[in-house]
C-alpha cells in the first residue's frame, strides 16, 4: 500500500568526458555489469532534461532510449566492446551474421563511427545508434512539505528526515559506468524491507563454446557450451527506518538502469510509475559508447514471478506536471500488478554451426577479425586475474598496423593476429585457417633452452642440425634479437616465452641462412630453403619403454608417456614393467593419450584430489566461476614404489594436467625444465574472413592453488642443458631421475 508525500531528486549538467584514447579496462571485458565498469555494459541516461543529448541522427530502434555517456577509450576498443557484447549476448543467435554485419560496418566507414554503426544496426535489422549525452545533471534534493523530490546525478543522496514521500525523477538521469552502483545505494536509502529482483531471461555462457578447433577440425564438441537460462538481477539492500509512499518520475526517453530501477520497485509494489508508460525493452537493453556514439542493444527478457514483463508498463499517474505527479501518487491506492502483452523476441541460444565464413582479408575484413578476436578474448579469457591486461593497447596497434599494411592476404592477419595474441601470454594461443598458408614453412626441430640462455638443438630430422648445435644467428641477425622482435606476434606464457620465441627461427621463407655453434664452439653455415626443408617431425623423446639396464639399472623402468610411444597395445607390458621394478621414470616431455591416464591411476597408492579447475560462467550481467573437481580414486593394487617424472619446455596443456594429477597425490619427483603453463580445455573463435583464434577457455591452479598460468607445474629438480650433453648421447634430465631413484 502506497500513502505519504515524496522525495525527488533533481540533476544539474557537468560537461563529460570527451573520447579519448586512454582505452585501458579492466580484465573480464565484456563481463563486466549491465551498466559498466570494464565491461560493455554502459545503460543510457535519461533524456528531456538538463541531461544533454548530443547533435546527430539516430539509427535503428531507439524509441525510448535515453543516451548515455562517452567512454574515455578509442573507437576501435569501443566498437570491440559493442561487437562483442551484441554477438554474444544479443538477440542474434548465428555469429556469422552478427559478424558480416561488422565487415560491412567497416566497408563503409575504417575510422567514422556513425558511418560504421549505420550499415551494422541496418544490416543486423535492429538496435541502435545514437549520438551520446553531452552532459551529466548533478544530484539534487527539493522538499516540500514532506514530499522529498530526489534527482540521482554525480552524488550519492538521500531523503532527508521527516519526509514520508520520496519521488525520484529520472528524466534527467545519464547512464554512467557506476549508475547502476548509484541507483542501489539511492534504493537501499528508500526500502525498509527488501523486495524481490527481477529475473533476466538471458544467455548464459559456461565459458566460450569452441566455434572452431573442436566443432570444425575435430569434428567434436568441447566441454563448453552456452544456454538461456534465468538470472535474478542484482538486489537491494533495505537500510531506511521509515516506510516511505515512493514514486518514480520517467520521460520518453529513459536510460536502461534507471528503467530497471523502476521496473523493479514497481514490480514489487514498493513504487509508483509516474509521467510517461516505459517500453520494458528498454531495460533490458546496455549502452556501449563508440567514438561520440553509443550503440544500444537488447541482452534479456525482465521477468518477475516467472511470468515475463509486459512489452509496456503505463504509468500508474501520466502527465509532466511535477505538482500534479505529486498529488497522483498521493491519492493512488495499491497498486496492481503488471500484466499485458509480452511479444517481443526472446534471447535464444547461439547455433551450432560449422559454417566457415569465405576467405577475405581487405583491410576491413582484417580489422573486423582484430576486433572480434579482442571482444572474445576480453569476454572469456580465464585468466585476466593472472595476466596483466594490455589487449586494448595491442588491439589498437595492431589495427594501426592493418591500416599500415600494403598486403591483404592471410599471413598479414596472421602477424595481425600473432601481435594481438601476445596479450594473452597463453600458449594455447594459436591461428588456424582451412585453407590459406601463413606464408612461411617451420623447420622440424626441437629447440631447448640451454645452460647458457641460447636456443639449442635437442632433435632435428635436418640433417646439418645436429643435437648439441646451438643457433647464433639467422640471415646475419643475432638470434637474440629475432626471438625479442618476432616473440611480440607470438602469444607465450611466462614459462614457455623462450620456447615459443625460438620456434620462431625456424621460420623459413623461401630459405634462410642459419649460423650454428657446435659443442666444440665451431661455427658452421647451414642454408635451408623451404624445398628442401623435410616434412617429418623428430621423434623426441624417443626412448621406448623398457628397463634402464642399458644405463647400468635393470632394477629400474622407464615408460615414454607421448601418445606414439605409449600405445593402447603397448600398455599391458608397461604395466607389468613397472610391477617388476624397484623404482620408475615416467617420461611427460612429449605429449599423452588415454593409454597414459590410465597407467598413472597404477601410480596412485592414496586417492588424488586432482587439478583444481574453474569455468568462467559469463552473462551480460558478469562474471561468476563455477569449480570443477575431476578426483582420481585410489587403486588397490597400485605400485608403491618411488616414481620420478621427466617435464621440459614442451610438457604443455594435456601433459601438464597429468603431472598436476600425480603431484596432487604426492606420488612423484617432477624433474626437468619448467613446462609451458598453459592447461585447460582451448576454445576458438571464428573470425570473419575464416581465420580463428584459439585461447584456454578455463582455470588451472596447482594442487596447493597457487597460480598456475605462466608459471607451469612445481619443479622438484631443475636440470640445465648442457650442449655438449646432447651432443654426446646423454639425457641429463633422465641421469638425474636415475641419481634420484637409487639415491637411498
Amino acid at each position: 500500500m502506497l500513502g505519504k508525500p515524496v522525495t525527488i531528486l533533481t540533476l544539474a549538467a557537468s560537461t563529460l568526458v570527451a573520447c579519448g584514447d586512454d582505452s585501458s579496462v579492466g580484465g573480464g571485458g565484456e563481463a563486466g555489469a549491465v551498466n559498466g565498469g570494464g565491461g560493455a555494459g554502459g545503460a543510457v541516461d535519461g533524456g528531456g532534461g538538463t541531461g544533454g543529448m548530443g547533435g546527430g541522427v539516430e539509427h535503428g530502434d531507439c524509441e525510448g532510449i535515453a543516451p548515455g555517456t562517452v567512454e574515455p577509450r578509442s573507437l576501435v576498443v569501443g566498437l570491440s566492446r559493442a561487437h562483442a557484447s551484441n554477438r554474444f549476448f544479443g538477440l542474434h543467435d548465428d555469429v556469422n551474421v552478427v559478424d558480416r554485419a561488422l565487415v560491412s560496418g567497416l566497408r563503409e566507414s575504417l575510422d567514422d563511427e556513425t558511418s560504421i554503426l549505420t550499415k551494422y544496426v541496418e544490416e543486423l535489422g535492429d538496435g541502435c545508434a545514437m549520438p551520446a549525452a553531452t552532459s551529466e545533471p548533478e544530484a539534487a534534493v527539493t522538499v516540500t512539505g514532506d514530499v522529498a523530490w530526489i534527482t540521482p546525478g554525480t552524488e550519492d543522496v538521500a531523503p532527508p528526515d521527516q519526509v514520508t514521500t520520496v519521488i525520484v525523477d529520472l528524466r534527467d538521469f545519464v547512464e554512467t559506468p557506476d549508475a547502476e552502483a548509484r541507483l542501489a545505494t539511492l534504493a537501499a536509502s528508500l526500502l525498509d524491507a527488501p523486495v524481490a529482483p527481477l529475473d533476466a531471461s538471458l544467455r548464459m555462457h559456461e565459458g566460450m563454446r569452441d566455434e572452431f578447433y573442436a566443432p570444425i577440425v575435430l569434428g567434436t564438441e568441447n566441454v563448453y557450451d552456452d544456454r538461456v537460462d534465468e538470472v535474478a538481477l542484482a538486489s537491494y539492500e533495505a537500510n531506511a527506518a521509515t516506510s516511505y509512499r515512493i514514486g518514480v518520475v520517467v520521460g520518453d526517453r529513459v536510460a536502461p538502469s534507471a528503467a530497471r530501477f523502476a521496473l523493479t520497485l514497481r514490480a514489487a509494489g514498493r513504487a509508483a510509475i509516474l509521467g510517461s508508460d516505459m517500453r520494458t525493452s528498454v531495460a533490458e537493453s546496455r549502452w556501449i559508447s563508440v567514438g561520440e556514439l553509443g550503440y544500444v542493444h537488447r541482452f534479456a527478457t525482465l521477468e518477475h514471478d516467472g511470468d515475463a514483463l509486459p512489452d509496456v508498463v503505463p504509468a500508474d499517474v501520466k502527465g509532466d506536471d511535477d505538482a500534479a505527479l505529486a498529488s497522483g501518487l498521493a491519492a493512488l491506492g495499491e497498486l496492481s500488478a503488471l500484466s499485458g502483452p509480452a511479444e517481443r523476441p526472446k534471447i535464444n541460444r547461439i547455433q551450432n554451426t560449422t559454417d566457415v565464413p569465405v576467405s577475405e582479408f581487405d583491410r576491413p575484413s582484417r580489422i573486423a577479425a582484430l576486433v572480434t578476436a579482442h571482444g572474445a578474448m576480453k569476454s572469456f579469457f580465464a585468466y585476466w586475474a593472472v595476466v596483466p591486461d594490455q589487449s586494448d593497447t595491442r588491439l589498437e596497434e595492431a589495427v594501426a598496423m592493418a591500416m599500415a599494411a600494403e598486403q591483404e592476404d592471410f599471413p598479414a592477419l596472421h602477424r595481425e593476429l600473432g601481435y594481438l595474441s601476445h596479450a594473452l601470454h597463453d600458449s594455447h594461443g594459436f591461428i588456424f585457417h582451412l585453407s590459406e598458408w601463413a606464408g612461411y614453412t617451420n623447420a622440424p626441430v626441437v629447440l631447448e633452452q640451454s645452460s647458457t640462455m641460447e636456443p639449442v638443438v635437442r632433435a632435428s630430422t635436418v640433417l646439418d642440425f645436429l643435437p648439441g648445435d646451438t643457433i647464433v644467428e639467422v640471415d646475419g641477425v643475432p638470434a637474440a634479437d629475432l626471438m625479442a622482435e618476432r616473440s611480440e606476434f607470438v602469444a607465450s606464457s611466462e614459462s614457455s616465452a623462450f620456447r615459443n620465441a625460438a620456434r620462431t627461427l625456424l621460420e623459413i621463407r623461401e630459405s634462410a641462412t642459419f649460423l650454428l655453434r657446435d659443442a666444440d664452439g665451431a661455427e658452421r653455415e647451414v642454408e635451408l630453403s623451404e624445398a628442401s626443408v623435410p616434412v617429418a617431425y623428430p621423434d623426441y623423446p624417443a626412448r621406448l619403454q623398457s628397463t634402464l639396464g642399458d644405463l647400468g639399472h635393470p632394477e629400474l623402468y622407464y615408460v615414454n608417456l607421448d601418445s606414439s610411444k605409449l600405445t593402447s597395445g603397448a600398455l599391458n607390458e608397461a604395466l607389468a614393467g613397472i610391477d617388476a621394478s624397484e623404482g620408475v621414470v615416467l617420461d611427460m616431455r612429449g605429449y599423452p593419450s588415454s593409454p597414459a591416464w590410465t597407467l598413472i591411476q597404477h601410480m596412485l597408492v592414496q586417492s588424488a584430489p586432482g587439478v583444481p579447475m574453474r569455468t568462467p560462467i559469463v552473462t551480460a550481467l558478469g562474471l561468476t566461476w563455477e569449480d570443477a573437481p575431476q578426483p582420481f580414486p585410489a587403486s588397490a593394487t597400485a605400485f608403491a614404489g618411488k616414481v620420478a617424472m621427466l617435464v621440459g619446455t614442451h610438457t604443455q596443456s594435456q601433459a601438464e594436467h597429468l603431472t598436476l594429477v600425480l603431484q596432487s597425490a604426492e606420488r612423484v619427483q617432477v624433474i626437468g625444465q619448467p613446462t609451458a603453463g598453459a592447461n585447460g580445455n582451448i576454445t576458438g573463435v571464428l573470425l570473419p574472413g575464416g581465420a580463428s583464434l584459439t585461447f584456454t577457455g578455463l582455470e588451472v591452479r596447482r594442487p596447493d592453488l597457487s597460480p598456475f598460468h605462466g608459471m607451469g607445474v612445481a619443479i622438484d629438480e631443475l636440470v640445465p642443458i648442457e650442449p655438449s650433453d646432447l651432443a654426446d648421447g646423454v639425457d641429463p634430465e633422465l641421469q638425474s631421475a636415475i641419481e634420484w631413484l637409487i639415491a637411498p
